[in-house]
């Protein structure tokens, strides 16, 4: 037995005394933060304004051009509409194997609704055996690479999940209304701020497959039929409009978290207002069904002397993130699309509605996020079934090797 659940137990009363503390001061904190929002909501350009000169490190949110204090209601989904979704896993590289490589596994479905057409539900695995072509090197630093695996391997299947969404979105009936969605976020700022070379960032950003080309051709399929296309995240954690709210709390006459008066003290004074998560604050603001206002994701970062920055990529090349909330009937998710699908109220509508419609149809989260992710899952028996497979074919081939914990792992001392 490696978890000692009796001593888990003992600590259990402490745990379930500080969640009743914390409700109760989540409480307190939610009704200081919406008079905030009501006050900011009658002066959106001031609250903009302190909000982009804040000097702060937490992600922020702008408010576009809608009532930030309010909830909007869905138009009904068209009686006809097509949805799309992408959705995507990998098994690692694994150290301790002899042999390094890894498999993407990307899973797609198309659902039509009110036409005759049936389903499409399918998936393209990889496999990339070569242990050289993990190692990226970057072109200026000849010290620097770039190993495909961890975190690296994350970005770059989140850049194909994006690349395959606009390909297959190409290729939708255009006659119908349609929706294209990720699973997650838009994962712009992934990129942009990993630590990676610059040969593999501008790769994964401009290169064939990347990011730029797929928001490229997404925008121009959408100024040609209907389309919207966002990405969505059930039971968001993220803070961006809860700390926008600190900043117009915080009692200094420009926001700087390096000089705020409690830095030494229990607590801050934008503390007030510090709810853990957007999601708490919405649930109380809209009413099932509904969305929020919508809001751009600021991007610009506190620095520090002697740091520099210059405009994100996608910010120039007219992508900038927007994202609004919508509240179902037990959670808050989170839906990103870029700015220029932000700006136009009807794919924002067929957004909102064909979200709805879809979460409705299941158990509370998109129909086709969850066909796409059946699709893309690689389960603990495919894991396995795969290690036995490379392993297998290796000794048939004359390799043998692996690491000591590994063939540990296969054995029992004791």
């Amino acid at each position: 037995m490696t978890l000692d659940l009796v001593r888990v137990a003992e600590q259990m009363p402490a745990l379930l005394g500080r969640l009743g503390a914390e409700r109760s001061r989540g409480r307190e904190r939610l009704q200081a933060a919406r008079a905030v929002l009501a006050r900011q909501a009658g002066d959106p350009a001031a609250w903009t304004a302190r909000v982009q000169a804040a000097q702060t490190r937490w992600p922020l949110a702008l408010p576009l051009n809608e009532r930030v204090d309010t909830g909007y209601t869905a138009p009904p989904p068209p009686a006809s509409y097509t949805a799309l979704a992408v959705d995507g896993s990998h098994i690692d590289v694994d150290r301790h194997a002899a042999a390094g490589c890894y498999v993407l596994n990307l899973g797609w479905s198309g659902i039509f609704y009110g036409v005759p057409l049936a389903p499409v539900l399918d998936s393209r695995a990889e496999l990339q055996p070569s242990t050289m072509t993990l190692i990226q090197r970057d072109e200026e630093d000849a010290s620097r690479e770039d190993v495909i695996r961890g975190e690296v391997l994350s970005l770059l299947r989140g850049v194909r999940e994006l690349a395959l969404l606009a390909e297959l979105t190409a290729d939708l009936p255009r006659d119908l209304p349609q929706v294209a969605l990720l699973d997650g976020n838009l994962g712009l700022w992934n990129v942009t701020q990993a630590p990676i070379s610059r040969r593999l960032r501008e790769r994964l950003i401009r290169g064939e497959g990347g990011l730029l080309p797929a928001l490229n051709a997404l925008r121009a399929l959408a100024t040609g039929r209907s389309l919207a296309f966002g990405a969505y995240t059930s039971a968001a954690g993220t803070a961006d409009v809860v700390h926008a709210l600190r900043a117009a709390a915080c009692p200094m006459d420009d926001v700087a978290c390096t000089r705020c008066p409690g830095l030494s003290r229990p607590e801050r004074p934008c503390d007030a207002v510090g709810l853990g998560t957007d999601a708490e604050l919405f649930r109380a603001v809209l009413a099932p069904g509904e969305r929020s206002a919508l809001f751009q994701a600021r991007s610009k970062a506190f620095l520090r002397p002697g740091e520099t920055t210059t405009m994100p990529w996608y910010e120039a090349e007219g992508h900038t993130v927007a994202f609004f909330y919508l509240r179902l009937d037990d959670e808050v998710a989170r839906v990103e699309l870029p700015l220029w699908a932000a700006n136009d109220p009807e794919q924002v509508e067929l957004l909102h509605a064909v979200l709805l419609d879809q979460c409705r149809k299941g158990p509370g989260y998109p129909v086709v996020l969850q066909e796409a992710h059946e699709q893309a899952v690689i389960t603990t028996v495919d894991r396995q079934s795969f290690a036995a497979l490379l392993e297998r074919e290796l000794e048939q081939g004359g390799t043998t090797g692996g690491s000591a914990k590994a063939r540990s792992k296969r054995l029992r001392g004791i």
